[in-house]
């Protein structure tokens, strides 16, 4: 398996270009969704974008990849998957719950759209691969 996972790696020198150009995206994201009130090909671009950049922050090597970060990195992939699940399963009904309280009349049951779950797990993992990488 550890072979496996290295060829679906990329290099170290990836990771602070693609964060940075994750936060850029993030914020251009937010601005796009404000200035066209909803949805529009361009935050779609944006989304898709930022879902890639992440997924590049994601599987980059550390400069010093050894053993200990390997089994830090398949933690943090079975966390972020195990949390994925459980917050696309459970947030729909806390959202019903919500409006409900709100507005009453006007509650409706809706599933999390892909990107949410995705961008859920991806920074779940990549929060908690760092925070376990400074703690361990």
């Amino acid at each position: 398996m550890n072979k496996e996972l290295n060829l679906v790696q990329l290099p170290a020198t990836f990771k602070r270009p693609a964060l940075v150009l994750s936060f850029l995206l993030f914020a251009a994201f937010f601005m796009v969704r404000w200035m066209t009130e909803g949805t529009s090909i361009a935050s779609e671009i944006c989304s898709k974008l930022l879902l890639i950049i992440l997924l590049v922050v994601s599987i980059s090597k550390e400069y010093q990849e050894d053993e200990r970060i390997q089994s830090i990195r398949a933690h943090s992939y079975s966390l972020a998957f195990v949390f994925g699940v459980l917050y696309a399963i459970v947030q729909p009904y806390i959202n019903f719950g919500v409006e409900a309280i709100l507005h009453p009349e006007g509650a409706i049951y809706e599933e999390l759209p892909l990107f949410v779950i995705l961008w859920f797990m991806l920074v779940v993992q990549i929060a908690y691969f760092h925070m376990l990488k400074k703690t361990a």
